[in-house]
Parts: C-alpha cells; sequence; structure tokens
C-alpha cells in the first residue's frame, strides 16, 4: 500500500495545545508521541490562560458565580481552538490533528504502511467524495443521529454522528475551519458573552457542529484522556476519559429509523433553543 494512504501522511500537522506553565505535560505528550507521529509535523500551540484574559474575575460576567476559574478555564479552552484553526489557515495546512497535552493514544498508530488501521483512516481522510469536516478519534457524551460508515481494522468502526463532548482528539479540515471561526469571537474580550450564550466549547461542538461541517468519529476511541490534574477544574480528573468501548455501536441507525432519529434531534434542537436563549440573557445580565 503506498506511503500517501496512512494516516500520518494525511495530515499535514498535529498540534498540541499546551499552556506555557506546564512544561511537564507538553514533555510527557512528546515522549509518549516518540515514535508514533513523524518528525517534522509535531507542533506546539500555546494555549490561551482564561485567567490572563481581559475582563476575568470582573463585571457582571463573575459577579455571582462562585468557581471563576472553571469559566477562566473554558475560556481559555475555546479561545486556544480558535487559534489552532487560524493557525491551520494562516499555515495552509489542508487537514490538522488537534490534540490537548493529556492525550494519549490506545493504539500506537505507526508510520508504516502495513499498519492496516493507519492506512484505513489516511484513505478515509484522503477519499475525494468525503464531506470536509472533523473526525473525532476520542470523545464522551455522542449526539443521535448516528450511522455507521463502515468497519476500520482491529475491532474499530467509523460512524457519522450529530456532535459529541471532549475535546482533546479530532482531525480538522481546512475547508471548515473558517466557517468554524466565524462562529467564534475574533476579539479575546468578546469570549465572556460568547461563554453566556454557549458554556463550553465541546458542548457548542454536541450542539452545532453539524450544521457547519460533517462529523464524524472513530469507535472505540483511538485517543483518551489521561488521569492527570484539570487546569479546567482546578483538581484531578478521575478516571481515562475515553476508555469506555464502543460508545456508538448501539446507537447506530439505517433506513426509517435513521431518518427519524435525524428528524428527532433536530427537533430538540429547535425545542431547546428558547431555553438556552433565556439561559443566556441570564447570564448576560446577572452573570455566570
Amino acid at each position: 500500500m503506498p506511503e500517501t494512504r496512512t494516516f500520518w501522511s494525511a495530515l499535514d500537522a498535529v498540534v498540541v495545545i499546551n499552556l506555557d506553565h506546564r512544561a511537564d505535560r507538553f514533555a510527557q505528550i512528546q515522549s509518549h508521541l516518540a515514535g508514533i507521529v513523524p518528525p517534522g509535523k509535531l507542533h506546539r500551540l500555546s494555549a490561551v490562560r482564561g485567567v490572563d484574559l481581559p475582563g476575568y474575575g470582573q463585571g457582571r460576567f463573575f459577579a455571582r458565580t462562585k468557581r471563576p476559574a472553571t469559566w477562566g478555564g473554558r475560556a481559555g479552552c475555546t479561545l486556544s481552538h480558535r487559534n489552532v484553526m487560524r493557525l491551520a489557515l494562516e499555515k495552509g495546512w489542508q487537514r490538522t490533528l488537534v490534540l490537548e497535552d493529556d492525550a494519549r493514544f490506545t493504539v500506537p498508530l505507526g508510520t508504516l504502511p502495513a499498519d492496516e488501521l493507519a492506512a484505513a483512516l489516511g484513505a478515509f481522510l484522503l477519499d475525494p467524495a468525503r464531506a470536509p469536516g472533523v473526525c473525532f478519534l476520542g470523545f464522551t457524551e455522542p449526539r443521535q443521529p448516528v450511522a455507521a460508515l463502515g468497519p476500520l481494522p482491529g475491532g474499530r468502526a467509523l460512524y457519522t454522528l450529530g456532535g459529541c463532548h471532549t475535546t482533546h482528539a479530532y482531525v480538522v479540515d481546512q475547508a471548515v475551519c473558517a466557517p468554524l471561526l466565524a462562529q467564534w469571537p475574533a476579539d479575546d474580550a468578546g469570549i465572556w458573552d460568547w461563554l453566556a450564550c454557549h458554556n463550553a466549547i465541546d458542548v457548542w461542538y454536541a450542539r452545532h457542529l453539524g450544521r457547519f461541517a460533517a462529523v464524524t468519529a472513530v469507535s472505540p476511541a483511538l485517543v483518551e484522556q489521561e488521569d492527570s490534574f484539570s487546569d479546567i477544574v482546578n483538581r484531578q480528573t478521575g478516571g481515562k476519559v475515553g476508555a469506555e468501548g464502543d460508545l456508538l455501536l448501539s446507537m447506530k441507525r439505517e433506513g426509517l429509523a435513521l431518518a427519524l432519529a435525524r428528524l428527532a434531534a433536530g427537533l430538540k434542537l429547535a425545542a431547546c433553543a428558547p431555553a438556552w436563549a433565556f439561559k443566556a440573557a441570564v447570564r448576560r445580565t446577572f452573570g455566570f
């Protein structure tokens, strides 16, 4: 099989989001990725530190919250992923793997053409008939509708889905970077108003990503989150996120059931919109 069909050759870059003061975490993921990511494709992006953003801890947005650091973490996370999209457009990368610094591969995809799973994923990403989008290599809380795209070597499969939570590992196509950027604050100071409306980046992905990109996922997860100290919630996180098995197998639908799942998902989104708008208005007025 030609080398151009491997997973790593289908990617232009692997970007690790890492806070400047967490050099320990970048060293750990560098060690983990050594021998997995081809030399020259790994890039570090300095993460946005939410507590340093304009307006943090001040004004109406922070008037009543008892966990300002959590909202600061959510702000920094959102803006960091926004900055990855900006970097991908600036560099002209067609496909970028976005990793948070606690991401760990459950299967070490090698760079050899003989790696069947890497070859199958590479063929999927390079398929000219594939709609541009986002492919999650790890996720939680998947949303309907879910449909199977096909099996992968090693007992995994590819699915389409409505959305999901967690942002520790996903491939994004250049064609959807600009549409996604248009949905996020261009100015850092606007992040508090954005969070009042959308809560967190993974909540936004779960609710709205499918409007701007084809959403796919590998299940069981190919990448999980390591148990570590979280700068978002300011505590040690428990368990490994993304190690729960094939979350999508029991959710997949076909034919009429799939059509009904799509209809139900659309109706649910419409039904929830007024409540989300009301909650956003309350947060804008009285704070988080």
